[in-house]
């Protein structure tokens, strides 16, 4: 065998589909497999992934999904690794780990993987990933940190922003918005774009402000004249409201995880999540998960789960609460977060 690792690049998008689909797993259609390749966000001139070749035949591959994300440290490139492969006959020949090395090579990226299994992870701790999260929060409706308990507020069940359905819930002090206007409207641009980035994509958007006294809201999450500061609105405290992305997932005995992939204030979130459960997860056996990361120290953490395959990440400047589950493989797959 002359096996070779090299980029994947344009003309190799139907090969790896078809050995991803035949080979990984039959119950994602390859036409799925293609976007790992051919996401709508794909930064120009990145590679598609890292393949290894024998005599013209791929038989094996590695993803990376790339963005370009707004953190506390300005914008840094991220890299979603998933679905590392490689055919049976060409494992134990080192060519695997050279795979490996191959797509997490650029020393200004950060890193992530949130689906390693538990061999891939020794692996991966070698090469210098952390683990960024092995647990996360869970509230239900009626959770006590929530008075008003979860089954009034109607049935939240509806597709993310594209769909229809589009509606305004009020709990106490806190308001649910879900109108995709309304929720753009609040949004900043880089917000907006990654919106739109994820138009197609099954998740959940929605925005959570203070109701204020006649339930209109005290201000809007920005403006369109006058945007405010996103890093001092994002990082600033818990006031203010959150834009919220999740994922709704069933796991285990048919609960239906709500599991948080993005918000855009995580103070506001970690400070009022058993209210936010009670808006989000009604009408079903259900919480709300959100890992721990994002959670501050002092507030209500809900009931803490170990995550099933930890989280990991590598960084050269990127705090862990900015790494969070836009952008990546599970979305492109429409698969569970672990």
């Amino acid at each position: 065998m002359a096996a070779r690792v090299r980029p994947a690049g344009e003309g190799d998008i139907d090969a790896v589909a078809a050995l991803l689909h035949e080979k990984m797993n039959r119950r994602i259609p390859a036409e799925t497999w293609r976007l790992l390749l051919d996401y709508p966000w794909r930064p120009e001139a990145s590679e598609r992934g890292w393949l290894v070749e024998d005599a013209g035949r791929i038989v094996g591959f590695m993803g990376t999904i790339y963005s370009d994300r707004q953190t506390a440290a300005g914008t840094r490139r991220f890299c979603d690794l998933s679905s590392w492969y490689l055919m049976a006959d060409y494992r134990g020949t080192g060519v695997g780990d050279e795979l490996l090395r191959s797509g997490m090579a650029k020393p200004d990226v950060t890193y992530q993987t949130m689906t390693a299994r538990r061999a891939t992870g020794r692996k991966i701790r070698a090469l210098g990933f952390s683990v960024l999260d092995a647990t996360r929060s869970l509230f239900r409706p009626g959770h006590p940190g929530d008075d008003r308990g979860g089954s009034q507020f109607g049935n939240g069940t509806g597709k993310g922003v594209g769909s229809g359905g589009a509606r305004e819930n009020g709990a106490g002090d806190l308001k649910l918005i879900r109108d995709p206007a309304e929720i753009r409207k609040r949004l900043s641009a880089a917000e907006r774009q990654m919106l739109d980035d994820h138009h197609a994509l099954d998740i959940h958007h929605a925005v959570i402000e203070p109701g204020g006294p006649d339930g209109a809201g005290p201000a809007r999450l920005a403006d369109a004249q006058n945007p405010p500061d996103e890093a001092a609105r994002r990082f600033g405290g818990g006031g203010g409201g959150t834009w919220l992305v999740w994922q709704r997932k069933l796991k285990g005995d048919a609960v239906a995880y709500h599991e948080v992939l993005h918000a855009s204030n995580a103070d506001f979130l970690s400070a009022h999540a058993a209210e936010i459960a009670a808006l989000v997860t009604v009408g079903e056996k259900a919480v709300l998960a959100i890992d721990t990361r994002m959670m501050n120290a002092g507030d209500d953490p809900g009931e803490v789960e170990t995550i099933p395959l930890p989280r990991w990440y590598r960084s050269p400047d990127v705090a862990p609460r900015d790494v969070d589950h836009l952008y990546s493989e599970v979305l492109l797959l429409d698969q569970k977060l672990p």
